[in-house]
């Protein structure tokens, strides 16, 4: 790493904590904010928003909280929050699209994966067996 990825590197980071100060200043008390999150799921990556209300100020550093995380820290680590929901995205309290059927058809799909799924165990066990015979 050279001297000006590093100087880079350095302003960028700094940059990051300018805006996530910024935003933590005009914060507005148990006014709900989002953020985008993406979630891994067996069937595909799903994106959800995650909601926040800071309904009080740390007393250590004054900066918004909601729970024990500080609207400073929810930037850096979950930002950019914003104020309005992104459209076409549920919340985590919301769930998945399709909570127990990812693939569709009213269970049918979800049947369908599982009944592959032992399908394929079977076969891995038989070969297995068979490479172990000779």
């Amino acid at each position: 790493m050279g001297l000006f990825d590093w100087l880079g590197t350095k302003v960028e980071r700094q940059k990051m904590r300018n805006e996530a100060a910024a935003f933590s200043r005009s914060v507005e008390l148990n006014k709900t904010y989002y953020s985008i999150e993406e979630c891994v799921q067996s069937w595909g990556n799903e994106r959800y928003v995650k909601e926040w209300t800071f309904t009080r100020r740390s007393k250590l550093t004054g900066d918004p909280m909601d729970g024990s995380v500080s609207a400073t820290l929810a930037w850096l680590r979950w930002g950019p929050l914003t104020d309005t929901k992104p459209e076409g995205l549920r919340t985590f309290s919301e769930g998945p699209r399709e909570l127990f059927d990812p693939l569709g058809d009213n269970g049918q799909g979800h049947r369908e994966y599982q009944k592959l799924m032992k399908e394929i165990g079977k076969l891995a066990k038989e070969a297995s067996e068979l490479a172990r015979r000779g």
